[in-house]
């Protein structure tokens, strides 16, 4: 992990390029920024739990999400109406304590991000931080346990309607890493806003980028898509201006939507053209 020094003195080798490649967003005062970045950065890699979790914004209003896994946060969280969401469950925490010992914090040492001086290098800093400790990221998906559950009922629906002779449902329902990574790969052919929305990116698709760069591989289960530090050695070069230099390469930052899914396909499915229909 870096120092503090350290932090700040890789952020001002690239800050303007932050601000300039990034121009649609309303940066305001560099020192509010760059300390908040670094406030993230520290709790991205101290967090309590050892692991982050990726996802849109519902994550970080999900009840069960945020009882169990709690927000990575240094300055309260992004949203008003979370703030209902935090006092609820810091009752259900309270309630499980044992008895003497206060509930632990939703707002801070968490896994979701959830800031209200969020920006890109906040943002970046949450990624950085939990690279620079090789922790697992994990993809909280909801939408994808419904695809999941449903394509199994239908699997065994036309194995039950054809029988055994059919060679194509003979044996038993295949749940290894390669059955889930097609049934990732279905479901975001199927749900392509989870990568890209309309004309632009979601955080999420600058995310895998980071992953991607930074010596992470995909990891595919019945109940989540995660990403685990198999090159040491690049998770530890990992820094702002390499991250922003992965960002130009594939387009993200002009918004090249075939560069970008290309790259993104390479590293999920070791297949460019996977994710490049419609």
């Amino acid at each position: 992990m870096w120092t503090l020094g350290d932090f700040v003195e890789r952020v001002l080798r690239c800050r303007q390029r932050y601000e300039t490649e990034h121009a649609w967003f309303a940066w305001g005062d560099p020192s509010v920024y760059v300390l908040s970045a670094w406030k993230m950065y520290y709790r991205a890699g101290h967090g309590a739990l050892g692991f982050l979790l990726l996802g849109d914004t519902k994550i970080r209003k999900d009840p069960i999400l945020v009882m169990n896994f709690g927000l990575a946060s240094a300055h309260g969280v992004q949203e008003a109406e979370e703030l209902k969401l935090i006092e609820d469950v810091m009752v259900r925490r309270g309630a499980l304590a044992k008895k003497g010992l206060a509930a632990t914090a939703v707002v801070g040492p968490g896994a979701i991000l959830s800031d209200q001086n969020w920006t890109p290098l906040l943002n970046d800093s949450f990624i950085l931080g939990g690279i620079h400790q090789q922790w697992d990221f994990h993809l909280a998906e909801e939408g994808f346990d419904q695809f999941n559950l449903l394509g199994e009922q239908e699997f065994l629906r036309r194995r039950a309607a054809f029988g055994p002779a059919a060679p194509q449902y003979a044996t038993a329902l295949a749940r290894g890493p390669d059955y889930y990574r097609e049934r990732w790969k279905d479901y975001l052919l199927k749900h392509p806003d989870v990568i890209w929305k309309g004309a632009i990116p979601r955080v999420f698709a600058r995310e895998l980028i980071g992953l991607k760069t930074f010596g992470y591989v995909p990891k595919f289960t019945s109940s989540e898509l995660g990403f685990h530090c198999e090159d040491y050695a690049a998770a530890v070069k990992a820094d702002f201006e390499r991250y922003l230099n992965a960002l130009a390469a594939v387009g993200l930052l002009r918004n090249d939507r075939t560069r970008v899914l290309s790259a993104i396909g390479e590293f999920l499915f070791e297949d460019a053209e996977a994710l490049l229909v419609g």
